[in-house]
């Protein structure tokens, strides 16, 4: 990938989170986000896989404002302030397990 962001928690740099077949990235900055994705999609169709953009959102956890949705190659990336993942619901502020 051409754009490797980090970010640093308590000591150690992060630059993604995988589990299964689902990847979060961590940006240390807006800009970071566009050329990321781009670069992982595309390092992912050499190895036959696809990103599913419609399931990939964008949310802030930390401070700041919520990044602006955006497009790459022509597919639209939304902007959230929550989201539902493996049964957890998580927003800036909260985590909630369902059960």
């Amino acid at each position: 990938m051409g754009t490797k962001p980090q970010l640093e928690v308590g000591g150690q740099i992060f630059s993604d989170l995988v589990y299964a077949d689902d990847t979060a990235f961590l940006f240390s900055s807006e800009e970071n986000i566009a050329p990321c994705l781009h670069s992982f999609s595309q390092t992912a169709a050499t190895l036959g896989l696809r990103t599913s953009w419609a399931k990939t959102k964008l949310q802030n956890l930390g401070s700041g404002p919520s990044p602006t949705s955006l497009q790459i190659d022509g597919n639209g990336v939304e902007s959230v302030d929550s989201f539902v993942y493996l049964a957890v619901y998580k927003n800036l502020k909260t985590t909630v397990i369902q059960t």
